[in-house]
């Protein structure tokens, strides 16, 4: 739920009254008369009175920005992991073993993780658009080079270059996140940056979860107050899954391998283990290569939950402190 807005045919500024409590990511969004509101609840942070400011652009504009950094964070990772499938073909190719063809993989990794270490003071210091230009050029400078090596050296240089200029594009967008959005928006945005489609709808969840208690807690918003979205996101079991398996023998052989035991007495499952439980035990069974992408499928999105919310939770709780904590979480990553 946007702000409210009254003249069609002149930016309307929002205001607001919220103010943040001593305690760390605890906000009072009670709203005053005259203010604008989303999900009924005063918006924070407080903008100022001025056009520029980037919380007064429009929803259109702020999404656009947002849309960009994460297509940009989205090809910079495919660079970085996307070539894994060819480890084999780079060991035939340049007559060195697996594992010495893998730090191909393993390096620009470690660069993509320690060039936030530069990267994020940096935009901190000199601006979010003279850093982007600058992983931008760095990155694409890498990609070309490495599209042009002939030599194990050239390509792991190159694609160490690459890594470690594209190491921003995890953070940026985050930080976006944070800089030109509400908290009452934040879990949907940053549902947008991570994006899986089959859990597109519920991106808002902990948005509207966390309006919800903070009605409850007399307009007091407490960051953890969206994670309680996880839960039932986590809990489905897999004979919701696979209802039909008593009926199907396609799924018989999934949940017989699962499920010994009627569904009914398997509610405890949860998406995430039970998509790696079955993607291993369609390795090992050689079934249908389909119910790989099944596997999968519930792994990750169970993993979308987890790593958007938590991360809207860490924006929540680390406001003023967002670059340090971003930092951390690429470097955890790596």
């Amino acid at each position: 739920m946007g702000p409210n807005t009254s003249a069609p045919n002149k930016q309307h500024l929002v205001h607001s009254h919220a103010h943040e409590e001593d305690i760390p990511g605890t906000v009072n969004l009670n709203a005053a008369e005259g203010d604008d509101t989303g999900y009924g609840q005063a918006l924070f942070p407080v903008p100022a009175e001025d056009p520029n400011d980037p919380l007064q652009w429009s929803n259109f504009k702020k999404t656009m920005i947002l849309i960009i950094c994460s297509f940009y964070s989205f090809l910079a990772n495919a660079a970085l992991i996307g070539p894994s499938p060819y480890i084999d073909l780079w060991a035939k190719e340049f007559d060195i073993s697996p594992t010495k063809a893998s730090e191909l993989i393993s390096y620009p990794n470690l660069a993509f993780g320690f060039g936030s270490l530069v990267f994020v003071p940096l935009y901190l210091k000199i601006g979010r658009r003279p850093v982007m230009l600058i992983s931008l050029t760095v990155f694409c400078a890498g990609i070309i080079g490495a599209s042009q090596c002939t030599t194990y050296g050239g390509l792991m240089a190159t694609r160490v270059i690459h890594g470690f200029g594209s190491s921003v594009c995890e953070a940026l967008p985050v930080q976006l996140v944070n800089d030109i959005f509400f908290l009452h928006e934040r879990g949907e945005r940053i549902g947008y940056y991570t994006g899986y489609a089959l859990a597109v709808p519920f991106t808002s969840s902990s948005d509207k979860l966390a309006a919800y208690y903070t009605k409850r807690n007399n307009g007091i918003r407490e960051a953890e107050m969206r994670l309680g979205v996880m839960l039932p996101a986590s809990t489905y079991s897999v004979a919701v899954c696979f209802p039909t398996w008593q009926s199907s023998s396609f799924y018989t052989i999934i949940c017989a391998s699962i499920l010994p035991e009627p569904p009914q007495k398997k509610r405890d499952l949860l998406i995430g283990p039970a998509g790696i439980i079955l993607y291993g035990i369609v390795a090992e069974k050689g079934l249908h290569w389909v119910l790989y992408f099944v596997g999968g499928g519930l792994s990750y999105f169970a993993a979308y939950f987890y790593f958007s919310f938590t991360l809207a939770y860490a924006v929540d709780s680390y406001h003023s402190n967002t670059s340090e904590m971003l930092i951390a979480m690429n470097l955890g990553k790596q």
